[in-house]
């Protein structure tokens, strides 16, 4: 053997040994590190142990509890309850656990509130701060203790574990000898910051690409029940009901969303790919939920009240002129919100967004080219005064209420009753402790002046009674329910029998309800065929081109925490003169029965067999 080729192999043995050792020193002190960060309790004296564990036991149940909470509800402990100018909420209520939006409209336009890591463990600090106090108070040892104030509660989020340190120092007097334990240090295994950063990668793509957007425009173009833009030859005007468009946009959000997917191995059609550079490895599953229940906001342009309908038109040409030709072209305002659920190893982080599309486009693309509008555009233009005057509708009484003009893709505040000039537009009048005022249809070019009166707002006790085949009887307490009253206007959702009281005004609502029966039960799966239309690829792009897909599922057992027993839908009118004299109103939920299997779970909306009362 030649000495080159000997000294290379003592090299590559050198380099092994090297890696070796570097390895070895890694793994020693990630070890060394974790104990660091957990309390040693063989380092304490026996007697001293069944206290100190009887602490660590009971933090770190805290601490679980209060990561729980971070993944349950978008990352916040406590999050933001905010509203839009539309009543639109910042959180997307959950069976009553409020999920943080991260992308909703605040008062300056669409806002990413995103918690970092740093916000998280802030959070987390502060509520153990409060929920560890009962840790250091609940003994039952005969030897005395005494304990100083909490001084800090240290929370390190790291990629596989959560760290939790809580410096109060107690001291155990064993044989009246003390014993000083300064720390209590405990760790759980969380994903919580991995599943953190796959919903970063979400929120970062639907910024810059507005993807659910684009899925949103493609449902619009697909579905022959909603229509978008479209010509006909035939002599009969075509007519579309808003409400049966809004139900079946409503169910294709449903279908459609639940079956987008970030998973690059993925075996549904790569239409639903969402594509954020997951690594083809991680184990993370992600799903989207819309559900048609929860509220959507939904503007269609152009419109006769509830009645959307083509526009007859004759061509040129004595053929030409004998045909009879109906066109159509709507523009949709939608915003609905999306839960988006991050699963990894058993565990599960949560979040909301909303999707957002104003005139056929994402809003933050309108919003965009208004920002970029000049000096003595629309609200900026020349003003017209118009003289207006609100009053209380039920006292006369003069109000200063705050005034909004909306003037197509424009949202002008008004002062001085000074309005830009605008044809078609809306005026929105709002006052505190009043339903706002919407007047449709407005010309400010000519008006003079403006009387209009505001409904206010009355708070009456609620009462919830569930009719069975058999009586009308109140709530068990096993059983709550979820109330929606709205309008174009106002809105409110009220869990019952958590909130007792409900504050209206005069006007139609439109009134949904769900009874849930509380309690752990056993769902049957079986067999189900599930059919949703998507929108078909062709060299043309996606010009309304739909395909119907049918895809077979064995849906397994499901255990479920709750489940609805109840529900039902009304169109119900309150009166000014009811509200002001009433002091109860009572609302009839039909209890439909306990759901056995899979399919009882798809319970279909049925009208209240029993109109609400109000009670004096």
């Amino acid at each position: 053997m030649r000495r080159g080729q000997i000294s290379m192999f003592i090299l590559v043995a050198f380099v092994i040994v090297v890696i070796l050792g570097i390895s070895i020193y890694v793994v020693q002190n990630t070890i060394q590190k974790r104990d660091q960060q957990t309390t040693n309790l063989a380092q304490i004296p026996q007697k001293a142990r069944p206290i100190e564990q009887t602490i660590i036991t009971c933090i770190t149940e805290k601490l679980e509890d209060g990561v729980q909470l971070l993944n349950q509800q978008g990352g916040r402990i406590a999050p933001d309850k905010s509203a839009d100018e539309t009543g639109n909420p910042s959180t997307i209520d959950h069976y009553g656990i409020p999920i943080q939006k991260w992308r909703f409209k605040g008062q300056n336009g669409i806002v990413y509130p995103i918690p970092s890591i740093e916000d998280m463990q802030k959070d987390l600090e502060s509520h153990l701060a409060l929920t560890t106090s009962t840790c250091f108070t609940n003994f039952t040892y005969d030897e005395p203790i005494e304990l100083a104030p909490l001084e800090e509660v240290y929370i390190e989020i790291k990629k596989e574990n959560i760290y939790l340190t809580v410096e109060k120092p107690i001291s155990i007097f064993v044989n009246d000898a003390a014993i000083d334990i300064s720390s209590h240090k405990t760790s759980i295994e969380s994903n919580l910051e991995t599943s953190h950063e796959t919903a970063r990668k979400i929120i970062e793509s639907e910024k810059n690409n507005y993807y659910l957007e684009n899925k949103t425009l493609d449902i619009l173009s697909a579905y022959d029940e909603i229509p978008l833009a479209g010509t006909e030859v035939t002599c009969d005007t075509l007519i579309w009901n808003k409400a049966v468009v809004e139900d079946t946009l409503r169910q294709a959000l449903e279908a459609n969303i639940e079956q987008l997917t970030t998973d690059p191995k993925t075996e549904r059609d790569k239409y639903y790919l969402w594509d954020i550079d997951s690594n083809p490895q991680d184990q993370t599953n992600t799903n989207f939920r819309y559900n048609r229940n929860w509220p959507i906001f939904l503007e269609i342009t152009p419109s006769d009240g509830n009645i959307l309908s083509s526009k007859s038109i004759r061509g040129e040409g004595i053929v030409a002129a004998a045909l009879c030709i109906n066109e159509y072209q709507f523009l949709y305002t939608v915003t609905y919100p999306v839960v988006v659920r991050i699963e990894r190893n058993d565990e599960t982080f949560q979040f909301g967004l909303d999707v957002r599309i104003q005139g056929n486009q994402a809003e933050e693309l309108v919003s965009a080219a208004e920002t970029n509008l000049q000096p003595g555009q629309l609200c900026a233009a020349t003003p017209n005064l118009i003289d207006v005057t609100a009053v209380d509708q039920e006292t006369g009484e003069l109000l200063d209420p705050r005034i909004k003009l909306h003037c197509g893709q424009s949202v002008c505040s008004i002062t001085n009753n000074a309005f830009p000039s605008c044809v078609g537009g809306s005026i929105i009048l709002e006052s505190d402790g009043y339903v706002p005022t919407k007047l449709d249809d407005i010309s400010t070019i000519d008006q003079t002046g403006l009387d209009v009166s505001l409904s206010p707002l009355h708070t009456l006790e609620l009462d919830v009674q569930v009719i069975t085949p058999t009586q009308t009887r109140p709530l068990q307490s096993n059983e709550n329910a979820v109330l929606s009253l709205g309008n174009s206007v106002y809105d409110t959702v009220i869990s019952y029998p958590q909130t007792t009281t409900i504050t209206l005004g005069e006007g139609d609502f439109e009134l949904n309800a769900q009874l849930f029966l509380e309690g752990s039960r056993t769902i049957k799966g079986g067999a189900d065929t599930q059919c949703i239309k998507v929108p078909r690829a062709s060299i043309f792009g996606l010009a309304g081109l739909k395909k119907e897909e049918c895809v077979s599922t064995n849906v397994e057992d499901l255990v479920l925490d709750s489940v609805v027993v109840g529900t039902g839908f009304e169109d119900v009118y309150f009166s000014s003169l009811d509200l002001s004299q009433g002091k109860r109103i009572v609302i009839y939920i039909d209890h439909t029965g306990i759901p056995r299997t899979f399919r009882d779970l798809k319970q279909e909306d049925v009208q209240m067999t029993r109109y609400p009362e109000v009670l004096v």
